[in-house]
């Protein structure tokens, strides 16, 4: 239940920064290469998450979850706090801000594109971090993050031309309030 929540929370950030690529004008013939880097990255990172919370584990013992608990709360305040200045920007800020974009990533290649996959799964690291400190470790779990990101990267470039960009800041409110839940169910003491 816990990994669901987990899992779709992350979903949803990679879906918000996708309709914001899609928004911006990135051309459809580099969709799958993108979808495919997200992928990549979003399936590497948690793996380096585990490994590292796990080894973390080791010395915070009986309170691996609680400190998981942190670690879920932090990325989750950190997220929402990102959407809610992006909440504040007039709508002009936002055109203007989706025209550089689309100048930007209209031919996304190279350090953009492995810059933009680092981006997008700094969170997935720190969740990896997070669940490997808890003790929970599944190994499935970067598959089927790996999976979802690709999914969810296609479809919200497909969908980003249709969506606004204030659609996507607020997905990405709506991943850090599930991290944040998520945190606090392991703060306070509920096993996962």
């Amino acid at each position: 239940m816990w990994l669901t929540l987990l899992v779709l929370s992350l979903g949803i950030d990679t879906f918000a920064m996708s309709v914001g690529l899609g928004a911006g004008g990135l051309n459809r013939s580099r969709w799958l290469r993108v979808g495919v880097i997200f992928a990549l990255f979003e399936g590497i990172m948690p793996v380096l998450g585990l490994l590292l919370g796990g080894a973390a584990a080791r010395l915070v013992g009986q309170w691996g979850d609680r400190a998981a608990g942190v670690v879920l709360l932090v990325v989750g305040i950190l997220m929402i706090r990102e959407a809610v200045s992006e909440w504040n920007e007039s709508l002009e800020e936002l055109q203007e801000e989706a025209e550089e974009r689309a100048e930007r990533t209209s031919n996304m290649t190279g350090i953009s594109l492995l810059g933009a996959g680092l981006a997008v799964s700094i969170d997935e690291l720190a969740a990896g971090f997070g669940v490997g400190l808890s003790g929970a470790v599944e190994r499935w779990l970067p598959i089927v993050i790996a999976i979802q990101a690709l999914l969810l990267t296609l479809l919200g470039l497909c969908l980003g031309g249709k969506l606004s960009a204030r659609f996507a800041e607020r997905a990405e409110g709506a991943a850090g309030v599930a991290l944040l839940l998520l945190g606090l169910l392991l703060l306070f003491g509920y096993a996962l």
